[in-house]
């Protein structure tokens, strides 16, 4: 039987412990690798404009973004992944937010990252980030092993508390965790699920959902 966790902090990645949005620099280095061609940003920006206002335009656009990954194989995909994380993701990973994970580790807590980005390259952060888990969007692959170019669901929002009081076993009315960080109002429904939500570079409008919340300012050094 699973044991749960006692203490957790969950992390939200893009925006709270990377600068901007992964998936974009991800992209650009598939291109750049020759993965793909260039018109690949421009089916993705298209893909953006025409879901804006649809409920299911965020899925929509990240497929059509990922949609070069089809017919491609895990293991071919793996090295790529891999050297995206270590060239481009952690150079860029907000030093104050690895000294925050850090800490929370030898003090015993469940390190546990929440993103909408997807695990074609996500799930590589666990051999570099002192995380005990990584719960991201999933691209899909078939029994041979190969992406289809379809995601599973997008784990934003709501769905990042669905998928962890899954992973905790835990119904979602009754999911807890010690600490919850994050840096827009994606992160609202995982923030209020913590007794100590931690808002990084928040703009007004987070601020004003959480008073009296603790508020960093993580930056590039």
């Amino acid at each position: 039987m699973k044991q749960i966790p006692k203490n957790v902090a969950a992390f939200d990645f893009d925006g709270t412990l990377f600068p901007g949005d992964s998936i974009v620099q991800y992209l650009r280095f598939c291109i750049h690798g020759r993965v793909c061609p260039w018109t690949q940003f421009l089916r993705a920006g298209t893909a953006y404009v025409a879901g804006l206002g649809r409920t299911d335009g965020a899925v929509s656009a990240k497929e059509k973004t990922l949609s070069f990954l089809k017919g491609k194989t895990e293991s071919e995909m793996a090295l790529h992944g891999r050297q995206f994380i270590e060239q481009y993701i952690l150079p860029s990973v907000f030093p104050q937010g690895l000294n925050e994970m850090n800490t929370l580790k030898r003090n015993g807590v469940t390190v546990i990252l929440l993103s909408a980005s997807p695990n074609v390259y996500m799930q590589y952060l666990r051999e570099y980030l002192p995380v005990d888990d990584i719960i991201c969007t999933v691209c899909q692959v078939d029994r041979t092993s190969r992406y289809t170019g379809r995601i599973g669901s997008n784990c934003r929002g709501e769905e990042k508390v669905r998928r962890l009081s899954e992973y905790l076993n835990l119904p979602v009315q009754n999911l807890r965790i010690r600490y919850a960080y994050g840096d827009s109002v994606h992160d609202v429904p995982l923030l209020r699920c913590a007794d100590s939500p931690v808002l990084i570079n928040p703009d007004r409008v987070l601020k004003t959902a959480f008073p009296g919340a603790r508020v960093e300012s993580w930056r590039e050094t």
